[in-house]
């Protein structure tokens, strides 16, 4: 993906995490920091170092996938 084929940025760093792992593709933390360096957000590592963040980051990305699990098994 190009630069200019990216949409214009309207998120934070840590804002783009959390849409990213509430409702992206992303089921990880690994995952969603190697999305946010694909659409070019800048010191993603240094965004994302908080504990207390990546915790939360990694929760909401297994809340998303039981939801998915249980609704293909419906």
């Amino acid at each position: 993906m190009d630069a200019d084929d990216l949409p214009p940025r309207t998120l934070s760093t840590v804002e783009r995490a959390y849409q990213l792992a509430r409702e992206g593709p992303c089921t990880s933390l690994d995952d969603i920091r190697r999305q946010l360096e694909r659409e070019r957000y800048a010191s993603v590592n240094a965004h994302l170092a908080g504990p207390t963040l990546r915790r939360q980051l990694r929760q909401l990305c297994r809340d998303r996938a039981k939801v998915a699990e249980v609704a293909s098994a419906e």
